[in-house]
């Protein structure tokens, strides 16, 4: 559908691609530029094109964002479409979202700007001016089947499949990276010493280094299997190499407990992506996330 609109000149001068997957947003979105700028379906044919421009969020701030609209003040090099793409926008700085919205506003001819992350972390504004894509959970099994193309045992891809929560790029992650493995772990040990009424020293700092929304993601997947077992689910468990832990927590917290503390964790995750400018610190935030949690449980 989206081929078919930037191919008829019919789309949006703006997308918001927001989906689980950074790097299945990414894709899209770089292959929507090669349809824009070339014609081409191939995301890799833009990747040297001078009419091609990419952002990373987290390292973009007023002066990134002024810089490109200065370019997009001279003419494309090849006299078609310009495209720009930002990543994981919502770590955009408030100011910079700002600076992008007044572009928005009176956007340049022959431009399209293609935006991937998370909604909830951008300005209203800005979502209310981009056509908003939403894409869905990869196949459990077409996660699988990539994951022993690569040589991972069936085993292993089962499980990180099964963990990924219909991410490709987190079950490739969780194949390749041995520290994203133990982030998974400091995730949910913390979550479960915290039900044994114990505040790990030093668990928010270490999970905030390696990334409190992917230990947050962790968490939800968790508490998600505990409260299917604790109503009576027949869904199969995600967290299948923590089924003892699921089965216990399910047995002794009530359907409240459990309800509460998925808010808790959700709410957490959002207040993350909505901070900017190190307005919000992860650990910080997880102190109080913990502190919360054991008060809930007392």
């Amino acid at each position: 559908m989206l081929s078919s609109a930037l191919g008829s000149g019919k789309a949006f001068h703006a997308l918001f691609i927001s989906s689980m997957d950074a790097d299945a947003s990414f894709s899209l979105a770089r292959r929507a530029s090669a349809l824009c700028i070339n014609g081409s379906d191939d995301e890799y044919a833009v990747k040297n094109d001078p009419d091609y421009h990419y952002l990373a969020g987290e390292e973009t701030g007023v002066n990134e964002i002024r810089a490109i609209i200065e370019e997009l003040s001279k003419a494309a090099f090849e006299g078609g479409m310009r495209a720009i793409v930002i990543s994981n926008a919502h770590a955009m700085t408030r100011e910079a979202q700002n600076a992008l919205l007044k572009t928005l506003e009176e956007p340049p001819k022959g431009v399209i700007f293609l935006l991937c992350g998370n909604a909830d972390g951008m300005l209203s504004t800005i979502i209310s001016r981009c056509a908003l894509i939403r894409l869905g959970q990869a196949d459990r099994c077409e996660i699988e089947n990539e994951l022993a193309l690569r040589g991972v045992n069936a085993a292993d891809a089962r499980l990180y499949a099964r963990i990924s929560g219909g991410s490709m790029g987190r079950a490739l992650r969780l194949s390749e990276e041995n520290e994203y493995r133990e982030q998974r772990e400091r995730s949910l040990n913390a979550l479960t010493a915290l039900f044994n009424g114990e505040l790990q020293s030093g668990a928010a700092k270490a999970i905030a280094k390696g990334g409190a929304a992917e230990g947050l993601t962790f968490m939800l997947s968790f508490m998600g299997d505990i409260l299917s077992a604790n109503m009576g689910g027949t869904r199969e468990i995600d967290n299948i190499d923590r089924q003892d832990a699921v089965r216990q927590c399910a047995a002794r917290f009530t359907t409240r407990q459990i309800l509460c503390i998925i808010d808790m964790i959700t709410k957490a995750s959002e207040s993350l992506y909505r901070a900017s400018g190190g307005e919000m610190y992860p650990a910080a935030a997880l102190d109080g996330l913990f502190l919360s949690i054991l008060k809930e449980l007392k």
